[in-house]
């Protein structure tokens, strides 16, 4: 069996290189382009690759194409520096006072990812558009190059009225079939609601970087710049809520189930966070009542697995649920239970599953946890065919754990994290290949002497990104939070990153993406927390 094994630092290490020889004495490019009298230094081959205009330019068989040289028109010499510096490294260096000439080179040299680039978020997205305008009645782009370019300015975070009144009435859109889908597109997601749930469009993506959030009778977003945390808002979808789960879906944050210190019972509840109103809002509450179980999802579903409810009045006298899970329709708003065909699936508490799709079959694969019965560990792993209701059963993994993280990669399951049996955490990650069914053990995740847990974590492009709570003991009043990630191709981990302590402990976390303009306005108030 051949197995392809990715290096994540060589596409990093090969830019570095080809950057460093456009100021090599000679330089060792094959092209140069002068800007108001200067020269630079470029590859052609990263030219074509990454902008529609010079890969237009140099494959038409113009003048310009058996040029050495090529001298470039209406663009600043700060615009032509900071683009290419973005072709070479994939970084903007941007401020109020040079956006305007590095978007307008942007636009003139359309450079597609760059446009789509989430830190261009010093400007509304209705000035973006405005700017793209500009350069389109400038440079007189023929109809192809309009959807190319206007295919990335994000119409579906512009509020709805806005869109209608300053957008969607520019003449621009009646020139081509392409350019109306774009206006029906946004049209569809003002007017159905659900349908902003599921949206996986890129246009829908808020023009911004996530940040943490630390969730619990309030919220607060860690502030990097100020290095605290600041106060988001009231959170009493959460409040007084033990082993309550959580979920992020196409940026919405869903919490579900949990024990209700108000209600003094194992509850169903579930609700939804939205970041651009920064509200919570309930949805359809579970079949059954739930803790201690697991949330999983796709882009449309999120699925409930395991678990079990208490006693009214005593969160540790647990009882078995029904279901070994249910799934949520995100657009429907509704929750069914699972129809599994065997027997070989338990109800286990802390369990980890993740969902993925493998041909075209939507398939989830549980592994960890406790069995309700023996509140032992479990001994087995388990892949369900959500359509079929199939329950194929696996080997145990290496070292068996509850309430772990799982993840699916290249039909692969990561396993990561988690607590032994005596509530220590499990540092061995190990891989699940669905191919040869068989685990193995990747890496093991630095630990110290401390009490140490995984609060959440979470995939991000090839890296796991994690967060730590370190302390004591129970009674310790030592209490550390630190960050790192662990990078499943190259296998190696990052450094630890001190993060600031939040005033509220037992709190929940995730990554969310806000509006700058909401950020900025608690940046500003100097909301932070006390």
């Amino acid at each position: 069996m051949t197995h392809i094994r990715k290096s994540s630092d060589f596409r990093a290490y090969l830019l570095t290189k080809l950057d460093e020889q456009r100021f090599q004495q000679p330089p060792s490019t094959d092209l140069q382009l002068r800007v108001n009298a200067k020269l630079y230094n470029v590859h052609k081959c990263l030219l074509i690759a990454t902008s529609d205009f010079f890969d237009a330019m140099l494959h038409s068989g113009m003048q310009e194409s058996r040029q050495d040289i090529i001298e470039l028109k209406g663009i600043s010499s700060e615009g032509i520096e900071q683009t290419l510096n973005f072709i070479y490294t994939g970084q903007l260096s941007l401020n109020e006072n040079n956006i305007d000439c590095i978007l307008g080179a942007v636009c003139q040299l359309q450079l597609k990812f760059a446009l789509n680039f989430d830190k261009l978020n010093l400007y509304p997205e209705t000035r973006v558009f405005e700017v793209c305008i500009e350069w389109i009645e400038k440079k007189k782009l023929k109809n192809i190059n309009l959807y190319n370019l206007l295919k990335n300015v994000r119409f579906l975070t512009i509020n709805a009225e806005d869109f209608i009144k300053n957008v969607s009435r520019h003449t621009i859109f009646g020139t081509s079939g392409q350019l109306k889908e774009l206006i029906i597109e946004a049209y569809e997601f003002f007017s159905l609601p659900k349908y902003q749930y599921t949206c996986v469009s890129p246009r829908s993506k808020i023009r911004n970087t996530p940040v943490m959030v630390c969730v619990n009778e309030c919220m607060y977003a860690l502030n990097g710049r100020e290095e605290c945390w600041q106060y988001l808002c009231q959170s009493q979808a959460t409040s007084k809520t033990l082993s309550q789960k959580f979920a992020v879906v196409n940026n919405f944050l869903y919490a579900c189930g949990g024990y209700s210190e108000k209600e003094r019972e194992t509850c169903n509840k579930c609700y939804r966070f939205d970041p651009k109103s920064a509200q919570w809002s309930p949805i359809a509450s579970m079949k059954e009542k739930r803790q201690f179980f697991t949330l999983t999802t796709t882009h449309d579903t999120i699925i409930a697995v395991g678990g079990v409810y208490g006693s009214i009045g005593n969160f540790y006298a647990t009882f078995p649920i029904h279901s070994p899970f249910e799934l949520y329709s995100i657009e429907d708003d509704t929750w069914t239970q699972a129809d599994i065909k065997s027997s070989l699936l338990p109800i286990l508490k802390w369990p980890g599953a993740c969902v993925f799709t493998q041909g075209m079959k939507k398939k989830i694969f549980i592994v960890g946890g406790k069995l309700t019965e023996k509140n032992s560990l479990c001994q087995q792993s388990y892949l369900v065919d959500l359509e079929s209701g199939n329950v194929e059963l696996c080997e145990a993994p290496i070292t068996c754990r509850f309430n772990p993280s799982v993840f699916y990669s290249d039909e692969k399951i990561i396993l990561f994290a988690g607590d032994d049996e005596k509530f220590r955490l499990a540092p061995c990650i190990e891989l699940f290949d669905l191919e040869s069914r068989q685990w193995s053990e990747i890496a093991t995740i630095p630990i110290s002497l401390s009490y140490q847990c995984i609060s959440t974590a979470r995939v991000v492009n090839s890296k796991i990104e994690y967060l730590i709570e370190e302390h004591d003991g129970p009674q310790s009043e030592f209490y550390e939070l630190t960050s790192s990630s662990f990078d499943f191709e190259s296998r190696k981990f990052d450094p630890l990153v001190q993060l600031p302590i939040p005033g509220t402990l037992a709190s929940k976390w995730c990554y969310l993406t806000f509006p700058i303009e909401y950020l900025d306005k608690y940046h500003d108030n100097k909301n932070y927390e006390n």
